[in-house]
């Protein structure tokens, strides 16, 4: 399926930044990028997912895009794509619009920051953050938790984990992963997913775990 000349453009560059991506620094370069061209991106958002017949709850978001959260050295959480909730994505990304700096900052301390400004903790969290015992040593490491403020906290003290999607923009449910385990699924789709896991690998996280069964396909 041909791609339209501003997601042909878009997609583009971001596969090639997603291939230049090797330190943490480079993930912050990218999204430095993404603030550079946000202008472009509800535009992009509106070809991807014409292309794609993405629709309802499937469908993706125009907002700023998340690649990654927390850090890269430890436990990485694999998912497709990141969630969508009407309330929190607009104070998330409003405040990540008003600069550059801010943008970065609530991805790489995002445990710390994020609950300060959407005023809550996200819940799909929760039972992520609890498989930091597949960490050697992580007793010692991580410290014990008695309550959820608690393990947020040591989330973001400890540097020990964090999160990564195979595509970058938000949508409330995964309508990409069946899209992507097609056989004729878009060179590009299938583009970004690889380049944004290769991405991951070259970051040398400890352990990398799959969200889910489907991803785990993938």
């Amino acid at each position: 399926m041909p791609m339209k000349p501003l997601l042909d453009e878009f997609i583009s560059e971001y596969i090639e930044r997603l291939k230049a991506i090797k330190t943490p620094e480079d993930v912050n370069a990218l999204y430095c990028w993404f603030w550079d061209e946000k202008d472009k991106i509800p535009q992009t958002i509106v070809a991807v997912n014409e292309g794609l017949g993405l629709s309802g709850e499937f469908e993706l978001k125009p907002d700023l895009p998340c690649l990654s959260i927390g850090s890269t050295s430890g436990l990485l959480i694999l998912a497709a794509n990141p969630s969508w909730n009407e309330f929190s994505n607009k104070i998330e990304n409003d405040y990540c619009l008003t600069s550059p700096q801010n943008y970065c900052s609530i991805m790489a301390d995002f445990f710390e920051l994020h609950p300060k400004v959407v005023k809550k903790r996200i819940r799909w969290w929760s039972k992520p953050i609890s498989f930091i015992q597949l960490l050697p040593a992580w007793q010692q490491r991580f410290g014990q938790s008695k309550n959820s403020a608690e393990k947020w906290q040591n989330a973001h003290t400890t540097k020990l984990i964090g999160g990564w999607d195979l595509f970058p923009f938000h949508s409330k449910s995964d309508g990409i992963t069946p899209l992507a385990l097609k056989e004729n699924a878009p060179a590009w789709l299938k583009d970004c997913m690889k380049e944004s896991l290769n991405a991951a690998f070259r970051l040398s996280p400890e352990i990398i775990l799959v969200a889910s069964k489907s991803g785990c396909e993938l």
